[in-house]
Formats: structure tokens, C-alpha cells, sequence
């Protein structure tokens, strides 16, 4: 499961290399900036490349940015995102049963106000009055949680 508010070393490593992506950053200049070893630092790169995106690079230069990730992974979406709430939490699986478990089981939490839980397949899912719902690889299958400040007896006004 990756999270759009965990992953904090990999996300500054990633930041910075996205800034920077006309040119190599060294290992120990990344090191330096975000006050971490050489091996984080490399770890982080490792990681980043299994995620899909394409990072260059070159004995005595450092790393370069070269291509982005086609995965629709939780930092990405939130980004340049521009919200009051929904999407500011995000939880992205590969696969699991199905979006509607993960999120009713998580929403009684205040604080997942505005999740949003992504999966790439869903092998149980769910549609409306929970009929069954395809969902294979290749679509997006999400589910939003949203606490109203309303009653939901006036759900139907919106």
C-alpha cells in the first residue's frame, strides 16, 4: 500500500530530482540537502525506479530525472492538487477485494475526511446496492470518503 502522507524521504529525494530535472544531482549533494546518508539517498533512487520512473545515471555526475511514472501513485494526484479536502489523503493498492471495504472500515476516523482509496484491480467489487462490478486491471477504481455537514436525510438536496 503507498499513502500520499508516509514516504516522506523518497518524496523529498523525488522533489528535488523533478526541480532539478535538466540536470544530474550528485548523490552527495541530495545527501547534504535532505541530511541523509548516501545510502538512503540510493535507496531512495532504487525505489523511485521500481515505482516506473526513469532516473539516468552517471559515475561522478549523480542522478538525473528522466522520465515519469505511468502509475497513478498517491504523490502524483496530489501534487498540484487543489482541494479543500477530498484527495488530501490518499491510500493506492496494486490489488485488493475492493475500494468500498477498505473505506468503510477506515471512515469512522474523522480524520479520513475527503480519503481516497485507490486500487489498480479489485478482485471483489462492489457497485451500487452491492452488485457485483468488474474492475481489472487497466481502469480506476476508487472510493471517496466524505463525512457531510449535513444530514444525510438531505443528501438528495445536493
Amino acid at each position: 500500500v503507498y499513502t500520499s502522507f508516509d514516504n516522506v524521504g523518497l518524496l523529498k529525494v523525488l522533489t528535488l530530482l523533478k526541480s532539478h530535472k535538466s540536470e544530474f544531482l550528485s548523490g552527495q549533494d541530495l545527501s547534504d540537502v535532505l541530511k541523509i546518508s548516501r545510502v538512503a539517498v540510493w535507496k531512495h533512487i532504487k525505489k523511485i525506479r521500481s515505482e516506473g520512473y526513469t532516473i539516468e545515471s552517471k559515475q561522478n555526475l549523480g542522478y538525473k530525472l528522466i522520465g515519469n511514472t505511468e502509475r497513478l501513485l498517491p504523490w502524483e494526484i496530489t501534487e498540484n492538487l487543489n482541494t479543500k479536502f477530498i484527495g488530501k489523503r490518499i491510500y493506492y493498492f496494486d490489488s485488493m477485494d475492493s475500494t468500498q471495504n477498505f473505506a468503510v472500515e477506515i471512515a469512522p476516523n474523522r480524520k479520513e475526511n475527503g480519503t481516497v482509496v485507490i486500487s489498480k484491480k479489485q478482485t471483489e467489487g462492489m457497485g451500487r446496492l452491492k452488485r457485483k462490478w468488474k474492475s481489472p486491471v487497466g481502469g480506476i477504481w476508487l472510493s471517496v470518503i466524505v463525512h457531510p455537514k449535513f444530514s444525510t436525510s438531505q443528501i438528495t438536496l445536493v
